[in-house]
């Protein structure tokens, strides 16, 4: 069994896209922004997103929701950092052309490097090679309605916790 993330107690972070549904209304995306108003669950978003929502072609309303979360910075990669982003793209891109996924999986590199547990995208080329970035960052990359399960999830886990807590103290 993998081990379990906790979207609670980790910094969760959203790929561009995900704004494009938040103008539409979709519904797992507007769930996520009244998780993020209402439960204190941290959601960032990677500071190279953010010429893609800076764009003149993107949409009026996918820029003003954008504006209410904040950025991770920009810093130098180390020498270790850059090994590891290598490794990433090889082993995820095997025998397609890098450049192909390289941006988008730059947005996943610099979730982990900030302390994300969560990478919340539609791009199908990150979830469908989610496995092996979970394997190498130890981020998962989850759909918005992934994200939302996995929340529910970390809510039910703290309430069982909560249960056993007080059945445990009745009884000592």
């Amino acid at each position: 069994m993998a081990r379990f993330i906790d979207p609670f107690y980790t910094n969760n972070f959203l790929d561009a896209n995900i704004f494009d549904e938040i103008g539409d209304g979709k519904e797992a995306v507007q769930e996520i922004l009244r998780i993020y108003d209402q439960e204190s669950i941290t959601l960032i978003l990677p500071y190279s997103v953010q010429a893609e929502l800076e764009d003149p072609n993107t949409p009026t309303a996918v820029k003003k929701a954008s504006q209410q979360f904040i950025y991770s910075i920009q810093v130098s990669l180390t020498e270790g950092e850059k090994k590891l982003y290598e490794k990433l793209l090889a082993v995820v891109t095997g025998d397609s052309k890098p450049q192909n996924i390289a941006r988008d999986l730059f947005h996943v590199f610099e979730a982990q490097k900030n302390g994300g547990g969560h990478f919340i995208t539609r791009d199908k080329r990150l979830l469908k090679r989610g496995d092996a970035i979970a394997d190498l960052l130890g981020v998962e990359v989850l759909t918005p309605e992934a994200f939302v399960a996995k929340v529910r999830e970390a809510q039910a886990r703290s309430e069982e916790f909560e249960r056993r807590k007080k059945e445990f103290e009745r009884g000592a």
